[in-house]
């Protein structure tokens, strides 16, 4: 057995670094695993610990894993719940590192296809080569590929894609096909159906 360090830190001190955590808060799906940590909380259950990043210079807490824990501990004590701590676990490793461990946990709910390839678009733009980010995630160039696409494509396809309206493979081809003009016809493939 080894000791290591493990901190009980406020909620209210964990923060989140703007741009980091790729979930989408207004997404059903992220506020109903949100709702469930309340209520976990709130009933005194086991949740895991969070992962935190110790910056250096001012001392505060950012969050690197766990996001979601802590907006649902927020949640339990705006309702009345005592939640004096949260365990937390010190993140050691660069932004890359972050990155990937953001993207290695998923251990509740996994990200959206689009969170993924925001992640990887994240990566490129911290100077990992479409190359190294397949082999750290296990997974073949063409993917990485298409997923940078998805990362780079309009809001309105990101979000039909989110909501599964077009699954994030028929995005990536018709991105690829039709450039500027996949919004417009992907409108036009989505009024066919529901017609």
């Amino acid at each position: 057995m080894k000791k290591d360090d493990v901190f009980k830190i406020p909620p209210h001190l964990l923060l989140e670094e703007p741009g980091f955590n790729q979930r989408e808060y207004d997404d059903p799906r992220v506020v109903a695993k949100i709702e469930e940590f309340a209520e976990a909380y709130a009933e005194g259950r086991f949740v895991p610990h969070l992962v935190v990043r110790i910056d250096a210079g001012t001392g505060k807490f950012f969050i690197v894993e766990g996001h979601q824990r802590a907006r649902g501990a927020m949640l339990a004590i705006s309702r009345g719940a005592s939640v004096p701590f949260l365990v937390c676990i010190p993140f050691r490793g660069n932004d890359v590192d972050r990155v990937n461990c953001q993207l290695d946990s998923q251990s509740g709910l996994k990200l959206t296809p689009v969170g993924i390839a925001r992640n990887y678009l994240k990566l490129v733009h911290l100077g990992a080569t479409e190359e190294e980010i397949a082999k750290r995630r296990n997974k073949e160039l063409s993917h990485v590929q298409g997923m940078l696409v998805l990362a780079e494509a309009p809001a309105e396809i990101q979000r039909m894609v989110n909501i599964d309206q077009v699954s994030a493979t028929t995005a990536i081809e018709v991105l690829r096909e039709r450039g500027d003009g996949a919004l417009e016809f992907l409108r036009n493939k989505l009024q066919e159906e529901q017609a």
